[in-house]
């Protein structure tokens, strides 16, 4: 599917990218996308595609948040009772903006294709 050295190059950019977030305390998710939106050109690649890489860095962050939690938890930093009451709100609140977005976007979509007609 992908040629050697884009493996390579989405293997450095993820170690760059894990370096500086703990080095800086960022997610590294937000340094991640735009390395791999522009390393790719920059050194003579063809670009990846924008969904691949919105799904590396989502597939990177959930890694860090579950490895995280875990080790949290050994240290005793966790408490699960709070953790399920913000965590049925995110998700809920979520979903809601998740449908509310979508919904603007269909009908952002539909005026815009009548428009055309």
């Amino acid at each position: 599917l992908f040629g050697e050295a884009v493996v390579l190059l989405v293997r450095v950019s993820g170690l760059l990218a894990a370096f500086l977030s703990g080095l800086l305390g960022r997610s590294g998710e937000i340094l991640l996308a735009p390395i791999l939106l522009y390393a790719p050109q920059a050194v003579g690649l063809d670009s990846l595609p924008v969904k691949e890489i919105i799904g590396l860095t989502m597939a990177q962050g959930l890694a860090s948040v579950v490895s995280e939690v875990v080790w949290h938890h050994s240290s005793g930093y966790v408490s699960w009772r709070l953790m399920g009451y913000m965590g049925t709100s995110v998700a809920i609140f979520a979903l809601i903006g998740t449908v509310g977005l979508l919904t603007c976007l269909m009908e952002l979509y539909c005026r815009c294709s009548q428009r055309r007609r």
